[in-house]
């Protein structure tokens, strides 16, 4: 409320507007404040001239966050079970009193025996509702994904289904929707710089299709997304991994990136939900058509969304996985990337059941 103001009196009036810092495209907007008066019986309408400002697009990772990443509360289940303990020992000892009273004192007996009763079913309650707390929170660190045991890989990975997630990123009112699922991008063709011998074999230029992480319980299908000059076409990505565009193929030697959900909108854990338990040594595999790339984790760290130099060119062959972290709850966005970064150790063919026979 302004207040009062007298002839010839002025007063400012300031507007606060924020963007959050993952807007999709350039865009330019107007804005205007009106202020309602009166003076005696006259009421008027004052309009402030239009306010023109250009939200700047800035390319940024992957938002690969739905809903925030928050473990549940996982100590509040113990004091329910000590609750639970303690109650049941008052019932129980009020049930064995009750049983004593009946032929020392008699007139205690009831009283003691419906005590006991209502002790031991409020301690059956916190008992229940700890086990519901102990197994929620046990759901929470799973993975969705799974890895078939023993089985052998398929040319044609199939992905686990998980819910349309939306994101939280910015839009303009005449952005394009997102999409309900990935698009199967076209995927280019390298340009190769190494010319091979002539008892070499050709570079793999088959892209990769497929990521295993044993140690994440991670078995899920790889997609190519472009680059659109301000970040990577990820919309409508649920279950699958990125590649994103613009890095390596993994059978060309520098850095191929893969950038997967942490978590989606509806709440469900996306593939790389776990990604920060990876650690220095864990083993990661990725598959192409014709080999199977497995890589070794040399280390982890959390950057900004716009530091686009975690995906730049390496001299020796590697990958990067990206998912969000670091959740604002005042933004309504992950303001940061966790980064694992893993050096290839070993190449082999890869070999469908049908040849392996």
């Amino acid at each position: 409320m302004v207040g009062t103001l007298n002839p010839g009196e002025s007063v400012k009036v300031t507007i606060s507007l924020r963007v959050n810092s993952t807007a999709t495209t350039n865009v330019t907007l107007s804005t205007y404040a009106t202020v309602y008066g009166s003076y005696g019986s006259v009421t008027y309408t004052i309009n402030s001239s239009s306010v023109t400002y250009v939200v700047e697009a800035t390319s940024t990772l992957p938002n690969t966050g739905g809903l925030p990443d928050e473990p549940p509360p996982a100590g509040l289940y113990w004091p329910l079970i000590l609750g639970a303990a303690l109650l049941a020992i008052m019932g129980l000892a009020a049930l064995g009193y009750s049983a004593w009273a009946k032929s020392h004192n008699p007139e205690w007996a009831t009283w003691f025996l419906s005590t006991g009763l209502i002790l031991c079913g409020v301690a059956v309650a916190f008992g229940l509702a700890a086990w519901g707390l102990s197994a929620y929170a046990s759901a929470q660190n799973r993975s969705l994904a799974s890895i078939p045991g023993g089985a052998s890989p398929t040319s044609s990975p199939v992905g686990r289904f998980i819910p349309q997630d939306v994101g939280d990123t910015w839009l303009p009112g005449d952005a394009t929707p997102e999409p309900e699922t990935l698009p199967d991008y076209p995927i280019p063709t390298p340009t190769i710089q190494v010319t091979p011998g002539p008892n070499d074999k050709p570079p793999d230029i088959s892209p990769a299709n497929r990521i295993v992480i044993p140690n994440l319980n991670v078995d899920t299908v790889v997609k190519y997304v472009p680059y659109d000059g301000l970040t990577w076409l990820i919309g409508g990505l649920k279950q699958e991994v990125a590649w994103m565009g613009n890095t390596s193929w993994p059978g060309l030697g520098s850095n191929t990136a893969l950038a997967g959900h942490v978590t989606l909108r509806t709440g469900d854990e996306g593939p790389f939900r776990n990604l920060a338990d990876l650690m220095v040594g864990d083993e990661v595999t990725v598959y192409t058509d014709l080999n199977v790339y497995t890589y070794r984790v040399r280390e982890k760290q959390a950057v900004d969304g716009q530091d686009l130099s975690v995906i730049n060119p390496s001299k020796d062959p590697q990958i990067t996985l990206i998912t969000c972290t670091d959740w604002d709850p005042k933004q309504k966005i992950y303001v940061n990337r966790l980064i694992v970064y893993a050096d290839l150790v070993e190449v082999k063919p890869f070999i469908t059941p049908q040849q392996g026979n």
